[in-house]
């Protein structure tokens, strides 16, 4: 049975975000950036132009390179993870 569930899109500072405790039961969010929206932690659904490499030292997003605050991240946004992601599955298909 399908269970259908209400997620809201917020606009943060010209970004999509969603909290991510509306989206954790949907999916996962381990290595996403996570930002403090109104005191909740909420992840981007977008990828943004690159602008800048950060700052030196400084980790960067694997798929599009932005600086992370967060040394454990490995993606800027959402969409980073699953552009990301896809490169693997679809090399996985094209290898059976």
């Amino acid at each position: 049975m399908l269970a259908l569930c209400e997620v809201q899109i917020q606009r943060s500072l010209g970004n999509n975000v969603v909290k991510v405790e509306e989206v954790l039961h949907l999916w996962s969010m381990p290595l996403v950036q996570t930002y403090l929206i109104n005191g909740d932690p909420a992840v981007l659904l977008n990828r943004r132009s690159l602008s800048g490499h950060g700052k030196p030292g400084m980790s960067h997003c694997l798929e599009c390179e932005r600086g992370i605050q967060d040394e454990a991240c490995r993606f800027y946004s959402v969409e980073c993870k699953v552009r990301h992601l896809a490169q693997f599955v679809v090399q996985d298909v094209l290898h059976v």
